[in-house]
């Protein structure tokens, strides 16, 4: 057999056909092939005996193994739209979701802080705040109160105004208000800034004497007690009393003394503005200094001098005021027609008794017979009540009246008992060392 020419062999049987042949059971005689014997030339071959039945599977030894079927192809990917394409769609299904929710829940906006915030003081413990309901934005379902940046309070949507309580007097304070609604808060309002009031005491009374005044007043209505009280009469303080004390007396006053009293009343530091003021003076004594008078003799003894009947004198008395609390005594220089028409002094300490002042003495007044009697001397002076102010006499009359005792000069005379008698009124161009005698 000649090797130059290639051997004519069968078709080569995949090895997957065999292995489905024995899983399936397949037994019998191995296939031979009958013919000529070749020479098989090549890597691995081979050489076949002429005239021999080979086996197939043999046969199958000179070959190189048969790979296995390739595997299925895989699914086969969609193609991708281009991202034009991809945008011009996308962009559809979005406004086609804008308009949906346009159509089926509106777009709720956001809410708007009021435009402006009010804020006062109407006790001292206590502030009120008020705002307009925004003009636009969400509905509010609350609006929330800040003080001095932090949350304090919130209150319902319907409502615009809203109170601070358990405040102090005197304290500063700064508020703002945002709105509430849609799930949202705005941003603060303006600010509004307040201090709460310090209130002054109210209805402060003065109840003056000739020496002392006695204050009394309440705490205002508008605040909490205060820590303490201070008195002043005009810009000087005069007292400094506990916050829980509300009357004061002022003693060791003199009569007839102006007086400005006010109280101010004080937390810590912080002072409210004074009370209202109780001015006056404290009560007047009823006459002080000289004071012009007219002395008419009324009843003279026969022969004896002092003066004409019914004939006015103008003199001056002057008045020396002692007061106590509640009654003053006064020290009168008197002075009458006297001896030879002349001014005749005497001093006197009348007493009140009732409405009128009363006073007598002792006093070496009338002469008989180179004798110097001790006569009683009696003055009582009578005001106008409707002239009286603040204790003060606006008009007075009075009288004066001296007695003379009975004497028995021991010579065989004698002085008869003797009275001269005097009515005074104020008034007239006065003369405290005026001749008895000059007529008005």
């Amino acid at each position: 057999m000649s090797t130059d020419a290639p051997a004519s062999v069968p078709d080569p049987v995949p090895v997957q056909g065999a292995e489905d042949a024995k899983d399936a059971g397949l037994s019998g005689p191995a296939e031979t092939v009958s013919g000529p014997a070749e020479t098989v030339s090549g890597p691995g071959a081979v050489e076949a005996v002429s005239g021999e039945d080979v086996p197939f599977t043999a046969a199958e030894q000179p070959f190189a193994p048969v790979p296995p079927p390739p595997p299925p192809p895989p699914p086969r990917r969609p193609r991708r739209a281009p991202k034009w394409l991809l945008l011009t769609v996308g962009g559809v299904l979005a406004i086609a979701l804008v308009a949906g929710l346009l159509v089926w829940q509106p777009w709720s906006p956001r809410p708007i802080a009021p435009v402006s915030l009010a804020a006062m003081s109407p006790t001292g413990t206590s502030v009120r705040l008020s705002w307009p309901a925004p003009n636009g934005g969400a509905t509010p379902d609350h609006y929330v109160i800040l003080r001095d940046g932090a949350q304090l309070a919130e209150i319902p949507g319907n409502e615009t105004s809203w109170t601070n309580t358990g405040l102090r007097p005197g304290d500063k304070l700064r508020y703002e208000v945002a709105t509430r609604g849609g799930g949202w808060q705005s941003g603060p309002s303006p600010v509004a800034t307040v201090t709460t009031i310090a209130p002054s005491p109210v209805g402060l009374k003065v109840a003056s004497t000739y020496t002392s005044a006695t204050l009394t007043w309440k705490p205002s209505p508008l605040g909490p007690a205060p820590d303490k009280y201070v008195v002043y009469n005009g810009p000087d303080p005069v007292a400094t009393l506990d916050g829980g004390t509300t009357s004061y007396v002022l003693s060791g006053l003199v009569e007839d003394t102006a007086f400005q009293y006010t109280v101010v009343a004080e937390w810590g530091k912080v002072k409210s503005t004074p009370s209202a003021t109780d001015s006056g003076t404290t009560r007047s004594a009823p006459l002080n200094d000289l004071q012009n008078a007219i002395v008419t003799p009324t009843s003279i003894p026969s022969g004896a001098t002092g003066g004409t009947v019914g004939r006015a004198y103008p003199t001056s008395w002057n008045f020396t005021p002692q007061c106590t609390t509640n009654a003053c005594t006064m020290t009168v220089n008197v002075v009458v027609p006297g001896p030879q028409e002349r001014g005749f002094g005497l001093t006197i300490k009348v007493t009140p008794s009732g409405a009128d002042y009363t006073g007598s003495i002792q006093a070496k007044f009338a002469k008989c017979g180179g004798t110097v009697t001790t006569d009683a001397i009696k003055v009582t002076l009578v005001p106008d009540k409707s002239q009286i102010s603040n204790g003060r006499w606006g008009h007075w009359t009075g009288t004066v009246s001296a007695a003379a005792p009975y004497i028995n000069l021991n010579n065989g005379y004698y002085c008869p008992s003797a009275s001269w008698d005097y009515n005074v009124s104020s008034g007239g161009a006065g003369n405290a060392g005026a001749t008895a005698g000059s007529p008005v």
